[in-house]
């Protein structure tokens, strides 16, 4: 017996989770080419927050849309019942690394730890993606000078990568992918 089957959606949500974090690292990586460490003001760290959002919607753009394309097949053949929601619900798995940096910028706030500081700086690096927004964000770094309004975005601001995901899912169920319509004229 040679079935077809989907992965399924928590496979796929780690599938999600490990591009995440690979998109993290390249990130990081082109913040340091840049000098956006260095330099984080003006353009060049304009242009470096384009590139990572770019970066970070074609890693995940391709796993979704495949996924979705190959779902969308699957219930042609009467094989399953395509559901919408699965390409927000892998999304979710890609909130896991950002929550994990953050969360300890909220507890050592609430808690008023002499190191939030210093994690602080650390934080907004590891959110590579988001590098230059959050570095104009979180200007001061004292403590008392952050507000919980400001620890609030490092959790809503990565929000971006499930409506990535459930947007790419959704695309590839309508068999619509742009690196054909950028390669391929309509005839």
């Amino acid at each position: 017996m040679n079935d077809i089957v989907r992965d399924s959606t928590a496979k796929l949500g780690f599938r999600v989770l490990k591009t995440t974090i690979a998109t993290i690292f390249l990130c990081l990586l082109m913040n340091v080419s840049f000098g956006v460490l260095a330099t984080i003001a003006g353009n060049l760290g304009l242009l470096n927050q384009i590139f990572n959002i770019l970066l970070s919607v074609v890693m995940l753009f391709g796993i979704l849309c495949d996924s979705g394309n190959k779902d969308i097949n699957l219930q042609s053949f009467g094989k399953i019942k395509i559901n919408y929601s699965r390409g927000f619900i892998a999304g979710l798995f890609s909130l896991i690394p950002f929550y994990v940096i953050s969360l300890p910028v909220l507890i050592m706030k609430v808690v008023g730890s002499e190191l939030f500081s210093s994690y602080l700086k650390v934080a907004r690096l590891l959110n590579a993606p988001f590098t230059v927004m959050f570095q104009n964000i979180f200007i001061e770094t004292e403590i008392q000078n952050v507000s919980y309004g400001e620890i609030l975005l490092l959790f809503v601001i990565p929000i971006i990568f499930v409506l990535i995901c459930g947007i790419s899912y959704i695309l590839g169920t309508k068999k619509i992918s742009f690196g054909d319509k950028l390669i391929y004229k309509n005839k």
